[in-house]
């Protein structure tokens, strides 16, 4: 098989498309994870670790190229944040991400959106991010340097309930710029791919190198995001034969 990535004839592995230990974080206690997809016939599952593909990497890029990154996005974005950490201010609250380097943060984000990207599981489903990105990308995985077309804005999720549901990626314009918008329970990330800066509302929460970042914290869903919910527990009730809300 042909790994994607280096696009050598290797074994390819398990690859996890959302770095295991935000899964971890979720199960908690449980036995399981729940997946559920939606459309017009939903499908439910169980799995013990997290969204797989078996098509796309090879042990070495999936564990080494990908891995050491994905060990930084830890540190930035723990799963479990210190909420000594969260500071109210007189119109929002943040939480102190500390010191960013964003090299490896930049890897970071690309990693998690070339995977996605290219897996065909339902996670991934709205991130196309076309030929010139996709290749863009690789080579920069491969020779570990960063793009100037991706930048972060971070949101920690403190929400009433849900905080630990991770939906699919989203793609969508924030102030005329191209974003994704991704789960890592319980971090929210809106994603920038685009040559086009943020505005300056956002600019301003942006994470930059050698820069102290932080993230807004969040108590409620966002408007789309209850439309979102509101359509999975519609899809549930309707797969167990029960009436809509």
């Amino acid at each position: 098989m042909i790994c994607k990535l280096c696009q050598l004839e290797k074994p390819l592995i398990r690859a996890l498309l959302i770095p295991r230990n935000y899964f971890l974080q979720m199960k908690g206690k449980s036995k399981h994870l729940v997946e559920f997809e939606t459309g017009e016939s939903p499908q439910k599952s169980l799995n013990q670790s997290g969204t797989i593909d078996t098509t796309i990497l090879c042990q070495n890029c999936d564990n080494k190229r990908l891995g050491r990154f994905e060990n930084y996005g830890y540190a930035v974005f723990p799963p479990l944040p210190d909420p000594t950490k969260i500071t109210r201010l007189p119109y929002l609250e943040i939480y102190r991400l500390g010191a960013i380097n964003g090299r490896s943060l930049n890897l970071f984000l690309i990693g998690l959106l070339w995977k996605l990207h290219a897996s065909n599981q339902a996670l991934g489903y709205h991130v196309d991010l076309g030929q010139r990105y996709s290749e863009q990308f690789r080579a920069a995985i491969l020779a570990g340097r960063d793009s100037k077309s991706v930048s972060c804005v971070a949101f920690l999720m403190q929400y009433p309930q849900y905080s630990d549901l991770m939906l699919g990626a989203l793609r969508k314009k924030v102030e005329g710029v191209n974003c994704y918008v991704f789960y890592l329970p319980p971090w929210k990330l809106l994603i920038r791919v685009d040559n086009r800066e943020f505005g300056q509302a956002l600019t301003k929460f942006e994470l930059r190198d050698g820069r102290d970042g932080i993230a807004r914290v969040l108590r409620d869903f966002a408007p789309s995001e209850r439309h979102i919910l509101k359509f999975i527990q519609d899809q549930a009730r309707s797969r167990a034969g029960l009436p809509r809300f």
